[in-house]
């Protein structure tokens, strides 16, 4: 059985499309022995060092289009199925043209092409229920899954123990992706300095591998007050949090697996919407916005209101707890393996 598996990640877009599409190809590798998995990316020195530390075979592309990729690779494996985590705007008729020669499944990207797919996984609640509910996924020409039970979560995630005990004092934990190319951490730093030496609270920042603008973060360091803390992104650390402030994105979903009451920040106005969705629909999470459409007061308001308000934060955190149950490797795998039969 011979996987093909097309994704991009690298400090622009960040990570979390490897991440999750290696914890699918370990589970397809523990699950099924005669599992032969090759990672079709782009020649970026954090995929490749990723990739070659779980012992993954992968294929790189050169100076040509997205399509031309993809068909050099199918015509130079005898691959059975080829799974696609990248955002791309596959049309109708490249997608028909690759089911003659492979299964293919996609994930996540909702594009033209998707709905021609033999299978489509959209691990994304908070889509609106138009697009969910949209008749082409019914038009008996692609296997349709959607939903929280389709959600891949980083592994170190799955190791953690769900929070169950309280601070003496109140923590705060802010986490903004592995670059934050929009400069969130900065602004929420600079904000919450004024904010923090109002309450007994500690905060810390956990900085990605890839922060971009690692020379501004420096020049403010010094000017945080004692109750800020700055640290490596650390997974660990989410488990002794009160209250998370995230981006939004895959860490949310993480952090809700963990029963973690969390802020949602959208970094541009698309993002905003996911962070928007998500909250409306399950009030699992707490939705600031797009962060370039409010200002500090609002920002004070909304987590002020959140420190004395505990009966709050634990109806959050338990809504959150039971809609995610860490298995969307183990579906995702078993999908892909049935495409292979």
């Amino acid at each position: 059985m011979r996987v093909l598996i097309r994704l991009d990640a690298n400090a622009e877009i960040g990570m979390g499309h490897l991440v999750r599409s290696i914890a699918i190809a370990e589970k397809l590798r523990a699950l099924y022995e005669d599992s032969n998995i090759i990672f079709l990316t782009g020649n970026d020195t954090l995929s490749i060092n990723e990739l070659t530390k779980h012992k993954f075979d992968f294929f790189l592309k050169v100076e040509e289009s997205e399509e031309s990729f993809i068909e050099r690779a199918v015509h130079s494996f005898d691959a059975q199925v080829i799974f696609i985590d990248k955002l791309y705007p596959y049309k109708k008729e490249f997608i028909i043209k690759l089911k003659n020669r492979i299964k293919v499944i996609m994930f996540h990207n909702i594009c033209e092409g998707g709905y021609f797919s033999d299978s489509f996984i959209l691990p994304a609640p908070h889509v609106s229920n138009e697009i969910i509910n949209d008749i082409k996924w019914k038009n008996g020409i692609v296997k349709f899954y959607e939903g929280f039970k389709y959600i891949v979560l980083n592994p170190d995630i799955l190791k953690l123990n769900r929070k169950s005990t309280e601070n003496k004092i109140f923590k705060i934990v802010i986490t903004t992706g592995g670059s934050d190319p929009a400069g969130v951490m900065l602004k929420i730093l600079k904000w919450i300095n004024d904010f923090s030496n109002d309450y007994d609270i500690e905060i810390l920042a956990l900085i990605g591998a890839e922060f971009k603008d690692k020379e501004n973060l420096n020049k403010i360091k010094n000017k945080l007050n004692r109750k800020i803390t700055i640290k490596s992104f650390d997974v660990n650390e989410f488990i002794s949090a009160d209250l998370v402030i995230s981006v939004f994105g895959v860490t949310v979903y993480e952090l809700m697996f963990l029963g973690l009451p969390v802020i949602t920040i959208g970094h541009c106005s698309k993002n905003a919407l996911g962070s928007r969705g998500l909250a409306r629909k399950y009030s699992a999470t707490i939705d600031l916005g797009d962060i370039n459409s409010f200002k500090k007061d609002f920002f004070f308001k909304k987590v002020s209101c959140l420190l004395i308000d505990s009966e709050r934060l634990r109806q959050i955190s338990r809504r959150a707890g039971m809609l995610i149950d860490g298995k969307g490797s183990l579906r995702v795998a078993q999908i892909i393996y049935q495409a292979c039969k």
